[in-house]
């Protein structure tokens, strides 16, 4: 909890490598969710003003949500 208080994404992402999931379960649960929710929040944040709420394990890493909408251009800067 105070990792994720303190905005420590990197920290937090090693906390959740130290004792990962099964690779698919991983998979599944984070790397192709959070590739429909960056697709997904492209698609809404075009069309109207938008509060998302995320998941914490799902901003982290290359293949977090994060990265993912920088990719597409968004700046992202937390809160």
């Amino acid at each position: 909890m105070s990792i994720y208080a303190k905005g420590d994404l990197d920290s937090l992402d090693k906390m959740n490598r130290k004792d990962p999931m099964p690779k698919k379960m991983e998979k599944a649960l984070l790397g192709d969710r959070n590739i429909r929710m960056a697709e997904r929040i492209d698609h809404i944040i075009g069309e109207q003003s938008t509060f998302i709420a995320i998941g914490a394990l799902h901003l982290p890493a290359k293949d977090g949500v994060i990265e993912l909408l920088r990719k597409k251009g968004f700046t992202v800067t937390p809160l």
